[in-house]
């Protein structure tokens, strides 16, 4: 008995490690191509044999431009960027209602968008196919106006 109870808890085993693999191959792979995503990692722990497995999962950024920097200028290019087609792409600066700047895209871009002097903050929202809203957001401050 004892020794069928080992062989089931090592099958469990067994699956809860198939599992994780499964999972963080699909968070790896579905977001290869985004160039510039950072590394949120999660933990699931499963009650398998007392088994802590440790999934990765990379949450993309979207915000190319503008940089967490200071600009010398206050006509700055708004450069967003998502890793697939998205319902729609808006923004918010400075915590003010969000634009809708495109639908249906994978990315977009505003030419000169004008930022008087001081500290702003860049909010994004992404929607994707599934309707769920993503957000990314960068602080920047611009010293003059030329």
């Amino acid at each position: 008995m004892k020794t069928k109870k080992k062989e089931i808890k090592k099958l469990f085993f067994a699956v809860a490690v198939i599992i994780a693999v499964i999972v963080t191959a699909y968070f790896i792979f579905s977001n290869q191509n985004h160039e510039t995503a950072t590394t949120v990692t999660t933990t699931t722990t499963l009650k398998i044999a007392g088994t802590t497995i440790s999934t990765t999962v990379y949450q993309p950024k979207f915000i190319v431009s503008p940089r967490n920097l200071t600009y010398n200028d206050g006509k700055i290019t708004v450069s967003i960027k998502s890793d697939q087609i998205s319902n729609w792409i808006g923004e918010s600066v400075d915590g003010n209602s969000v634009v809708e700047e495109c639908y249906s895209c994978i990315s977009f871009e505003r030419y000169d968008m004008s930022f008087p002097i001081g500290t702003h903050t860049l909010t994004v929202y992404v929607e994707d196919e599934n309707g769920e809203v993503k957000t990314d957001a960068v602080t920047f401050t611009v010293i003059q106006i030329k």
